[in-house]
This record gives structure tokens, C-alpha cells and sequence, in this order.
């Protein structure tokens, strides 16, 4: 209904004037006189394209001052450019600005000052308009143009009730995360619309047909053209994307309200371009004032800039797009678009205006200027759209762990930046084509042609290098989202609880430096090429930069036997990320794998550094599985059996928790009697389990077994020394004797336990012997 009162509104406005034309003919009688001998004193306007053929037809309908006036003008140009580039310098093109600058605004002041003739000269068109269509044809007119708009309106709301509703009425209105399922219903209702606007366009244009109200000017079809239809397809276009009426339907991640205002601002402008070049088509045919484009831009442009400045924060929540994850670009990016878009509309009215004022209003030919600035108002948001489409596109992450999760995110950011790069270099053409930027015109322009050329192909093989990068980490981070520990390697540990933890697969381990080796190959291949194509001697600098390897080569073959070494261990899979080794006898967790040497975590806290040349023999306690077993002293009497139950009954508990279960291969159990000694009984219990996962186990073994045998009265064997004195003074000793026998015996004890325990051999993990 909106868009029907703005029609009929921006229709009526049109014909008030032309009614209201005669009054004000004698008024405005004496300004077009005024304005009359000012038009042919204008510059003539050259043909676009210049063909030899518009050049013909050009000299053939211009009278021999015109023709003199036109060659002095071109002359005069030629003369004022060879000036110009005979030695541009900072100053020359800072004097140009200043006297730019000073033209526009003394333009700006009078046209304000000139503001009531400029009203009159425009009554005067719609007079002259009206006074050619006569009385009747303005009737005529009248009552055609509101007979086809109500055709038009009755034929679409025809055709959406009997064609479209039960299509409409089958379309889903929910709103679903798809972004292809939201893309299809919005194309479906944006369908429905344009075939509406096309029977309302083909109906409405039928009418006029038949009544002809233009025989006598054929202007009034292309001014209801201009003034109801091309708002129309505008009004579908803003539809799709903003659709103020249904949340459900909307694109862009707009509030109502912020949706609302947008939508009816730029219907609003939709409709005053389609009066603005109905207008200057009037202009055209029948004279008009000079500061007509300078009015419509002061509109247009001042329109564009409050609309921008009111609603920053809708602009903003477009460019987020429902993103809860932001790099600082991103952030940064949001919070300064809307200042990108003042500026870049006030830089393209300034350029406007200037080239108006400046008689070079050859660079505006075709609306280049207009075209640029949607461009760089468009690019911005189009990464938004990119954003979308790779979170749509892109699979779920189908390994598991930290670098799986943070591969995963490297892969995405990598698809948007390559998204990035594929966009706004096809903008940047764009809009070079437009402008007609070529090398070609580069070198013609006074750049130089080798310099224009060699400034294409560095950008050309920047890029190119660039993807090629991306690509190279792209794939590896592909590779290793899909990463995931083995069923073997899942269990982790708390922080404390021991050492190691979920190791990764060997292609986990082994992609990282490869991928490091790539990259810092593309980057030199891209180097080198650049400086080839900028005429460098890139042969000698490779001899050079191969004799100095030689040089080092011989210099540091420590370093060589490392890098060579570590191939060999990565080759043989001898330890990934994660895993608990022992490595030439630094004991610890891998955290990190060079090209010439190995990091390690050891459990307390401490970073150690490996050279692999100083690596003989690797133990790898975490892989794929292990043993852990146990030993508890108990006394003579205890019954073996009822030790071997409760052992049996712990194990299988523990199998059952949520949260020990899952660490395990095989459940605790009793291996026996394993030795007796002096103190009583030894009996061992084992349990096979995934590495990483045996220290929190072993805690609660030793927890429950305690807990267990205190149930059941079983205690665990104490070492006790006993010293037998024999002869008559052993009841005579004094307490300092006693004391010095008690504290022999105890070195005694301690020697054989330093023993025993050199023996089993505690300089690694727990372990017992066979």
C-alpha cells in the first residue's frame, strides 16, 4: 500500500506543476529568455564512444561557430594539459586542489544564492511541457497515467490471489541456520514479486498504449517509466534483502525498527532518482536551469551521508552477521565501515562537483562515479556474505583434540581469507575497468610503460603467491582437522595427576614441519620471481646463496646431523606430540617438534631442549599401550585368596566408573605371590591401560586396596630390625649404647633399601621388573 501512495504521490507532484504551469508562464517568460542565450554558450558535449561515425554526425548538425568554438575548447585543453605534465611536483597538484576546492564552493553559494531562479526556470520546463500537450492532452495524460496505475495494481493483485496462493501458501516462513534454505525461500517470494511488478509493468504500459497520451511528446511513457515502474524493481530488490515486514524472511541480521528505517529510506531514494531523471529528461527536451545536478546532489549525496550516520549501528550488525567468534580485524573492520562510507561519500561528492565546476565532466560519462561509490560501500559487506557461505559450505570437524579444533579454525580463517582475496581483487578489475585502468593507459598516463608493466606482474605474482600460501596451509589444516587420537590414546590426565597425556597420530606430528618447509618455499619461489621480473640476476644470487650453503654446510655439520637425524626419528614414527619418551636420557612429554631438535616437558614443570644428533635410544612409554604393575607387602598370615578377591572386586569397580573406566585395556587384577622377604609376603597386581591414563589409576588403586584392607583386617607388613645381643653386658648397656645400636641398625635397613631399589630401577616411570 506504501509503495502505491509513494507512486501516486511522486505522479501527482509531477502533474500539480504541470497544471499549475500557465499561471506561471508570463512569470518565468523573461528567465527562459535570460537562461536561453547562456545554453548555447555551454560546452558542447562530445559523443560517447567517439566513433568516426558520431564524430560525422556531430559536425554535420553544428553551425560554423560552434564548430570554431569547439575546436578553440580543445585546443585550449591540449595546450592547459602539455602545461600540466610538463613537470608535475607536490605543489602543481596542491594548487589544482586549492583552486578545485575554491570553484566548488564558490558554485555551492551561488546556487543557493541563485536558488529562486533555479525553481523558476524548472516551472518554466513543466510549463513549456504542459503547454505542449495542450489542455486536452494534459487530461488525457492525467487520466491515462491513473487508469494504467490501477490496471496495473488490480492485474498483479490478481495474479498473486489466483496464480501464487497456493505456491505462496506452501513456501515455509520459518527461519532456519541454512543459509541455501533462507537464499531459496527469499529467491521464491523475490519471484513471486517480480512476476507481480512485470504484469503490473506490462498492464499499466498496455494502457498507456492504448490511450497514446504522448503523440503529440513522446515523454510521458518515459516519465512514468522513471517515476512509478523503476522504484518498483527497486522495491523488490530491498524486499529481498531487508524484508521489514517478516523477521522470518530477512537476510541481513537487522532489528525491525533498524530494518524498517533503512528500507523506507532507500525507497524513498529509489524514488527520487526515478523524479530526478524524469525531470532531466524534461530538461533536456525543453531547457533547463544549469544548477539542476548541483541541486540533485546536494540531495542525493546529503541523503546518503545522515542515512549512513542515523542508522551506523544497523550497518554494524550487517557486517557482523550473527558472529559470535571475531578476529580484531573483524572488530575493527565493523567499527569502521560506517566512517569508510561517509568518507567515501563525501570524497565522491566532492569529485563530483569539482569535475561539474572544473569542465571535465567527461570522467562522470556514464555514472562512473556513482557505480564506485556503491562499490565501495558494497565491498565491505560482501565479506559478511563470504563469511556465510564458508560456514554453510564447510564441513563439521571430524577429528578430535586441540589441534584438530585449532586446525580446524585455521581452515575456515584460510577459506575466508582466500574468499577475501577472489572477491575484492574481482571488485578491484571492476572497478579498474571501469575507469579504464589498464597498464597500457598506465604507461600513456606518463608512468612509463616498463614501470606499469612490472607493476602489474608483481601484484599479479604477489597474488598469486598468496593463494599459492594459503593453499599449502589450507590443505594441511584440512588434513589435520581430520585428525584424532587412536582408541588407545583418548584417555587424558588431569593436570598433577602424572605425565603425558593424548597423543596425536604421526601424520599429527609430522605435518607441522612439513608444512613450515612448504611455506617458507612458496615465500622464497615468490620472492625470487619477483625479483626476476624486476630485472634482478636471480642466477648469480642462487650460485651465491649455494656456495654459501656449502659454507655453511661444512661449518656446522652438527646442525646437518641434526636436521638429518630428526628426518630419520619422524620417518621411523619413533614419537608424536603428547607422548611421554625418554629421548638420550631427558625424560618427559613431547611438546614440540623443530627441524633440529626435540622439546620435552618434563613433569615438574621444566623445558627440555634435544638435539636429535644427541639422541641414541628412544623409550616411548605412550604408545598404544602399557603395564602398570604393583607390589604390596603383607604379613605371613595373611590368607593369598582373600587378597586376590578384593584385588578382583577393585578392578572391576573401577572398570565401571565414568570416569577411570574409559583408561583402560585390561582391569586390575592379582598376579599372585611374587616374592617373600624378610618382612612377609610380596603380592603384585597389574592392569594394562591407555597411555596417559595409568597414573590417576594407579592413585585410586592404592586408595581403594588401603580402604579395602582395613574392611577386611588385613594390615601390611612393617619393617622391624631386631638385634640380638648375646652375653652378660647386654643388661648393663646404658641408653647411649642403646641409642647407637638402634641408629646402626637403621643405616643398616636403609643401605638394603637403597638396594633393593637400584635394583628395580626407579629412574623412569614406575615400573617393576618381569
Amino acid at each position: 500500500m506504501r509503495t502505491v501512495i509513494f507512486s501516486l504521490g511522486a505522479v501527482l507532484v509531477l502533474l500539480t506543476g504541470l497544471v499549475a504551469g500557465p499561471v506561471t508562464a508570463q512569470t518565468v517568460s523573461s528567465l527562459t529568455q535570460t537562461l536561453t542565450p547562456t545554453a548555447t554558450t555551454d560546452p558542447i558535449a562530445l559523443p560517447d564512444p567517439l566513433t568516426p561515425q558520431a564524430i560525422n554526425a556531430l559536425m554535420a548538425r553544428l553551425s560554423d561557430a560552434q564548430v570554431r568554438a569547439l575546436l578553440l575548447d580543445r585546443l585550449d585543453a591540449a595546450a592547459t594539459t602539455a602545461a600540466a605534465t610538463d613537470g608535475v611536483t607536490y605543489a602543481n597538484v596542491g594548487a589544482l586542489m586549492t583552486e578545485t576546492m575554491r570553484r566548488i564552493w564558490q558554485s555551492t553559494v551561488h546556487n543557493f544564492a541563485n536558488a529562486d531562479a533555479f525553481i523558476a526556470a524548472e516551472s518554466a520546463v513543466l510549463n513549456g511541457f504542459a503547454a505542449r500537450l495542450g489542455p486536452d492532452g494534459v487530461r488525457k495524460m492525467l487520466l491515462a497515467v491513473a487508469l494504467a496505475i490501477g490496471v496495473g495494481l488490480a492485474a498483479q493483485t490478481l495474479a498473486h490471489r489466483v496464480l501464487f496462493r497456493r505456491p505462496r501458501a506452501r513456501a515455509p516462513l520459518g527461519r532456519s541456520t541454512d543459509l541455501m534454505y533462507n537464499l531459496r525461500l527469499a529467491a521464491l517470494r523475490m519471484f513471486y514479486e517480480i512476476i507481480g511488478a512485470l504484469i503490473f509493468t506490462v498492464s499499466a504500459f498496455a494502457v498507456l498504449h492504448l490511450f497514446k497520451p504522448d503523440e503529440s511528446v513522446p515523454l510521458v511513457s518515459p516519465i512514468v517509466f522513471w517515476i512509478v515502474f523503476m522504484p518498483r524493481f527497486a522495491i523488490v530488490l530491498l524486499r529481498f534483502f531487508l524484508a521489514p515486514t517478516h523477521r522470518q524472511a530477512r537476510l541481513l541480521s537487522l532489528s525491525d525498527h533498524m530494518a524498517r528505517v533503512i528500507y523506507w529510506n532507500f525507497v524513498g531514494i529509489a524514488y527520487g532518482l526515478g523524479f530526478t531523471f524524469a525531470m532531466a529528461a524534461l530538461n533536456k527536451a525543453f531547457g533547463g536551469a544549469p544548477g539542476f545536478w548541483h541541486w540533485f546532489n546536494i540531495v542525493f549525496f546529503g541523503w546518503m551521508l545522515l542515512l549512513f550516520i542515523l542508522t551506523r549501528n544497523g550497518w554494524r550488525a550487517i557486517m557482523e552477521g550473527g558472529r559470535t567468534e571475531l578476529t580484531a580485524f573483524d572488530a575493527w573492520s565493523i567499527r569502521a565501515y560506517p566512517y569508510l562510507a561517509v568518507v567515501s561519500i563525501v570524497a565522491t561528492y566532492i569529485f563530483c562537483v569539482g569535475a561539474n565546476v572544473m569542465n571535465a565532466t567527461g570522467v562522470l560519462a556514464g555514472g562512473r562515479h556513482f557505480v564506485s561509490m556503491v562499490i565501495v560501500l558494497v565491498a565491505p559487506l560482501l565479506d559478511t556474505l563470504i563469511h556465510a557461505i564458508v560456514r554453510h559450505f564447510m564441513p563439521d570437524m571430524e577429528g578430535e583434540g586441540d589441534m584438530a579444533r585449532h586446525a580446524y579454525r585455521a581452515s575456515r580463517r584460510a577459506y575466508v581469507r582466500i574468499g577475501r582475496v577472489l572477491v575484492f581483487g574481482a571488485v578491484i578489475l571492476a572497478t579498474a575497468r571501469l575507469w579504464h585502468i589498464t597498464a597500457i593507459g598506465m604507461a600513456t598516463a606518463g608512468v612509463g610503460a616498463p614501470l606499469a608493466s612490472a607493476v602489474v606482474q608483481v601484484a599479479l605474482i604477489t597474488v598469486c603467491g598468496y593463494l599459492v600460501w594459503e593453499m599449502v596451509r589450507l590443505l594441511i589444516n584440512i588434513r589435520l582437522a581430520r585428525e584424532q587420537p587412536t582408541a588407545a590414546d583418548t584417555a587424558r590426565v588431569p593436570d598433577g595427576e602424572g605425565m603425558g597425556g593424548t597423543a596425536t597420530t604421526r601424520l599429527g606430528t609430522i605435518l607441522p614441519p612439513i608444512s613450515f618447509a612448504l611455506q617458507f618455499f612458496v615465500i622464497s619461489a615468490t620472492i625470487l620471481t619477483i625479483l626476476a621480473n624486476l630485472g634482478v640476476d636471480v642466477t648469480a644470487l642462487l650460485a651465491g646463496a649455494g656456495i654459501v650453503g656449502i659454507a655453511v654446510g661444512f661449518g656446522s655439520q652438527k646442525l646437518v646431523s641434526d636436521v638429518i637425524s630428526g628426518m630419520f626419528f619422524l620417518v621411523d614414527d619413533a614419537f608424536r606430540l603428547n607422548e611421554y619418551v625418554n629421548a638420550g636420557g631427558a625424560i618427559g612429554t613431547v611438546d614440540r617438534i623443530s627441524l633440529r631438535s626435540l622439546r620435552l616437558r618434563d613433569a615438574k614443570g621444566p623445558v627440555l631442549i634435544v638435539p636429535y644428533s644427541e639422541i641414541n635410544t628412544v623409550t616411548n612409554y605412550g604408545r598404544d599401550w602399557g603395564i602398570m604393575k604393583l607390589r604390596f607387602t603383607v604379613p605371613f598370615h595373611t590368607d593369598v585368596e582373600q587378597v586376590r578377591k578384593i584385588f578382583k572386586r577393585i578392578g572391576q569397580e573401577m572398570l565401571e566408573d565414568p570416569e577411570l573406566g574409559p583408561g583402560f585395556i585390561e582391569p586390575f587384577k592379582s598376579q599372585g605371590v611374587y616374592e617373600y622377604n624378610d618382612h612377609g609376603i610380596v603380592i603384585r597386581g597389574k592392569f594394562t591401560h591407555k597411555p596417559g591414563a595409568q597414573f590417576m589409576i594407579r592413585k585410586k588403586v592404592y586408595t581403594r586396596v588401603k580402604e579395602e584392607f582395613e574392611k577386611a583386617g588385613i594390615e601390611f607388613a612393617r619393617r622391624e630390625v631386631k638385634v640380638n645381643l648375646e652375653g652378660a653386658g647386654r643388661d648393663t648397656l646404658s641408653e647411649e649404647d642403646k641409642h647407637k645400636i638402634s641408629a646402626a641398625a637403621a643405616e643398616h635397613s636403609a643401605e638394603s633399601d637403597r638396594a633393593q631399589t637400584s635394583a628395580n630401577g626407579t629412574s623412569g616411570p614406575p615400573r617393576d621388573a618381569p
